[in-house]
C-alpha cells in the first residue's frame, strides 16, 4: 500500500489491510454512476460533496468514489450480466444506473488477480476484472475515500493522500 500522509508513502502487498480499508465502503449507498475520461466507470457513494474547483461549481461528488481505471467490469443481477465494459451499446450507463440507490453489503478482493467484487442490495453486484497483462504504472482500480486517501489497487496496492 502507498500511504501518503504528510509526504510519507508506503507500498504493501498486504491484502488483509487493503480489504479492511475497502470494506469501509460497506453500508454506503451508491447515488451516482458516470463515465469519466477514457470511459472509466465511476461510482459515487456516501455524502454528497461539492467540488472545490471553480470549473466544477454547482456539481457534486461522492465522499467515496470508485473508479474502474484499466479494469474490465460487469454489473450482475441474479447471476446474469446486465451491463459490462465490453458492451456494444453506445450508452451502457442506463443499465449501470440500476446500482443507484443500492447499499453495499459486501466487498471482496482476490489476492492473486486483484479482482474486486461488491455485493449490493436487491441481488446486484459489480465485478472488476483486472487484466493479467497490467499496464505499467497504472492501478487496476482505485477508491477515493472520505478521509482524503486514495487506494490504488494493483499487484502492489497503494493508498495515497489526495491533494
Amino acid at each position: 500500500m502507498i500511504v501518503q500522509s504528510q509526504s510519507s508513502i508506503i507500498n504493501s502487498r498486504d491484502l488483509q489491510a487493503l480489504t479492511q480499508l475497502a470494506s469501509r465502503l460497506i453500508g454506503e449507498t451508491c447515488w451516482r454512476v458516470n463515465f469519466s475520461y477514457g470511459d472509466e466507470l465511476m461510482l459515487h457513494f456516501g455524502d454528497r460533496l461539492t467540488y472545490r474547483q471553480a470549473s466544477m461549481s454547482g456539481q457534486e461528488k461522492g465522499a467515496w468514489i470508485l473508479g474502474t481505471r484499466i479494469s474490465l467490469w460487469q454489473v450482475n443481477s441474479a447471476g446474469s450480466i446486465i451491463a459490462d465494459s465490453e458492451t456494444d451499446e453506445i450508452e451502457p450507463i442506463d443499465r449501470v444506473r440500476v446500482l443507484i440507490g443500492k447499499k453495499v453489503l459486501e466487498v471482496k478482493i482476490d489476492e492473486a488477480t486483484m479482482q474486486l467484487s461488491i455485493e449490493f442490495t436487491d441481488g446486484l453486484s459489480l465485478l472488476l476484472l483486472p487484466e493479467s497483462a497490467q499496464a505499467a504504472g497504472l492501478p487496476d482500480w482505485e477508491l477515493f475515500m472520505p478521509d482524503g486517501m486514495v487506494l490504488q489497487a494493483g499487484r502492489v496496492w497503494s493508498s495515497v493522500a489526495a491533494g
